[in-house]
């Protein structure tokens, strides 16, 4: 059973309101490995069940959201268990749209999670994130200083793994800069415009031990061209990667 739903609740609410519906169910751990061909269907493990309220306005966006899961168990012999996600039992947050103010850009992204799982660790989290840029563009190139504080408050309830309450703050300071070449040119006959672009990235984030910090939803991203100009190697907010690198 699949069920997916999306909802414009302006007429009923106010404009900017939405809500969302994607749940899926299959009767037992062995139907996609039963009724498909497709590896990618067959290599499924966690189907989501998540329902979503939004509001969106100039100012930003605000989401509330319940997401559990189905998860499928391989029954053959020498299979590990597949350890289920935590549920979100609620998930609050908060993206503020870009105030721009006599040049400054000014930006905020907020979020509440409550983590629940029968086994793991559970608890709340509460993350905040202000930052402040100043660009400058310009037909010859851009550069983007950045100061911004990423805050995260860690309340646990059920812990048996060594974890602990507790928060960290982090200063985290970047700029972002490129110029942009171009001259025309003759090629195989054919006049082309030919563009050099060099980038020039600096951050600096100092080093924290977050070792007795959980990890609720936190993954390595994976090593590419637009990784290599993120502020953090980690997404999901459980670990900040300090660095000192151009």
């Amino acid at each position: 059973v699949s069920l997916r739903h999306y909802q414009n609740l302006g007429p009923w609410l106010r404009p900017g309101w939405s809500a969302s519906i994607n749940a899926q169910k299959v009767s037992d751990d062995n139907y996609f490995r039963d009724l498909s061909t497709r590896i990618a269907n067959t290599a499924q493990t966690n189907l989501p069940r998540e329902a979503t309220l939004s509001y969106t306005s100039f100012v930003g966006d605000v989401t509330a959201r319940m997401l559990a899961f189905q998860t499928l168990q391989d029954l053959s012999n020498n299979a590990q268990p597949v350890v289920a996600p935590y549920r979100l039992a609620p998930q609050l947050s908060f993206n503020a749209r870009p105030n721009r103010w006599n040049g400054f850009e000014v930006n905020a992204v907020g979020e509440y999670t409550d983590f629940q799982h029968p086994t793991l660790v559970n608890g709340r989290r509460l993350l905040f994130y202000p930052s402040v840029a100043y660009p400058l563009y310009r037909p010859w190139g851009f550069i983007t200083p950045k100061v911004g504080i990423h805050s995260t408050r860690y309340d646990l309830t059920k812990n048996e793994t060594g974890f602990e309450s507790g928060s960290r703050t982090l200063p985290i300071v970047s700029v972002d800069s490129g110029l942009s070449y171009e001259r025309p040119m003759t090629l195989w006959g054919e006049s082309v415009t030919q563009t050099l672009e060099p980038r020039l990235f600096f951050l600096y984030v100092p080093f924290r031990d977050q070792r007795k910090l959980p990890l609720f939803s936190t993954a390595e991203t994976d090593f590419s061209f637009s990784q290599i100009f993120n502020e953090n190697l980690f997404v999901g907010g459980d670990r900040i990667s300090d660095a000192k690198q151009m």
